[in-house]
């Protein structure tokens, strides 16, 4: 993507005139797609953090009853 950035960059540069609306809506197009990409993929770590979260606190809720169900109440 980055080298991809760098080319479309120097075509801006030394394009000629005829050429420049055609790149500029190219590289609009691909930073809103590059955008839109690292936005949807933020949030998968997000669900992965909170499955583990939920995991750990059953564990933790499971651990809890096994060691009170085995002492014997007075």
């Amino acid at each position: 993507m980055v080298r991809l950035s760098i080319i479309l960059v120097l075509l801006l540069a030394f394009a000629p005139d005829w050429l420049l609306h055609a790149l500029w809506l190219v590289f609009a197009i691909g930073l809103v797609a590059a955008w839109v990409d690292r936005r949807s993929n933020r949030g998968q770590g997000d669900d992965v953090a909170r499955y583990s979260r939920a995991l750990a606190l059953r564990r933790h809720h499971a651990r809890k009853l096994a060691v009170t169900a085995t002492v014997p109440k007075q």
